[in-house]
C-alpha cells in the first residue's frame, strides 16, 4: 500500500469483490434501497464493525488482518459474521437490509451484485484513495453507472493444486500447455498407481474450480457465464459442448 491505512479504506479493502465475487461497504446499520452515497472518510476512525462473509475457511487470516488494524486504531471493533457460501448467496441481502450484519460484505459477480445494486446497499467508493491503487481494467465488474462499489475481494485458484514431486517423476517440470499434454499428464500419473484429480470431501465447490479455467480456455467472451444467464448465450453452443467433451474425457 502506498497511503496509510483508515478505517474507511479497511472496509473498502476487506468487502470487495474477488474472481469470483464482489463486495463494497453497505454503511453501518444500512437499510438498503435508494441509491449508493458517497462516503465520509474524513470521520473519527471508532465505531463497531461487522465484516459478513462466506469464507470460514479464512477467518483465521482475516482475525491477523483484524488484529493488526485494530492495534492501531483501538477504538474499532471488528467482527467476522460468517455463513456457508450457498446460504450467503440466498440469505445475504436479506441480513443486510435488516442492519443486522454487514457494514463490510462481498458479493458474488454477476446476477448477486446485479441484485445488491438494485436493493441500494453499496457505498459509492469512487473518491477513496484505495480506489486508485488498483489496475482500471482490473476493476470493472465492481462498476455501476459510473459509481465504483466494489473492488477485489480474493482471487480464488483457478485450477487445482498439484504435487511437484509426482509430476517431475513422471517427466512433467512445467505444466502442459494444452488439453492433449494434459490428459497425457493424467494418464501418466495414474500409471503410478495414484489417482490423478481428487477433490477434498467430494465437495462440488472444488471441482467448480475445473470449471473456472475450462471455461476461461474456451469462453468466447469474457463475460460468458453472465450470458448464460441472459439467455444470449447457450450451453449448447460449440464452445459450451467442446468443454462437456472435455469434462467426458477425463472420465477414465
Amino acid at each position: 500500500m502506498t497511503t496509510p491505512i483508515n478505517r474507511r479504506m479497511l472496509l473498502a479493502m476487506m468487502g470487495v469483490g474477488g474472481a469470483s465475487a464482489l463486495a463494497a461497504c453497505s454503511g453501518p446499520g444500512s437499510t438498503g434501497g435508494g441509491d449508493a452515497e458517497r462516503p465520509d472518510i474524513d470521520g473519527a476512525i471508532e465505531g463497531d464493525v461487522s465484516f459478513a462473509h462466506w469464507r470460514a475457511e479464512d477467518q483465521a487470516a482475516f482475525d491477523d488482518l483484524i488484529t493488526t488494524f485494530v492495534d492501531q486504531n483501538p477504538d474499532v471493533t471488528v467482527t467476522q459474521d460468517i455463513t456457508p457460501s450457498n446460504n450467503y448467496q440466498t440469505q445475504a441481502l436479506n441480513r443486510l437490509q435488516s442492519s443486522a450484519v454487514g457494514d463490510v460484505f462481498p458479493t458474488f459477480r454477476g446476477a448477486q451484485f446485479t441484485q445488491f445494486v438494485e436493493a441500494g446497499v453499496y457505498t459509492d467508493l469512487s473518491d477513496t484513495d484505495v480506489v486508485g491503487q488498483y489496475q482500471s481494467g482490473l476493476i470493472e465488474a465492481g462498476q455501476s453507472d459510473g459509481a465504483q462499489l466494489g473492488l477485489p475481494y480474493q482471487v480464488v485458484l483457478s485450477m487445482p493444486v498439484g504435487n511437484l514431486d509426482i509430476l517431475s517423476d513422471v517427466g512433467y517440470e512445467d505444466a502442459p500447455t494444452d488439453w492433449d499434454g494434459f490428459l497425457d499428464m493424467c494418464d501418466k500419473v495414474k500409471s503410478k498407481g495414484i489417482v490423478p484429480l481428487a477433490w477434498p470431501g467430494a465437495d462440488i465447490g472444488n471441482a467448480g474450480q475445473l470449471y473456472n479455467s475450462m471455461i476461461m480456455n474456451l469462453q468466447p467472451e469474457d463475460d460468458a457465464s453472465a450470458q448464460i444467464e441472459a439467455g444470449t448465450m447457450k450451453c449448447t453452443d460449440d464452445w459450451f459442448v467442446e468443454m462437456l467433451r472435455r469434462y467426458a474425457e477425463l472420465r477414465p
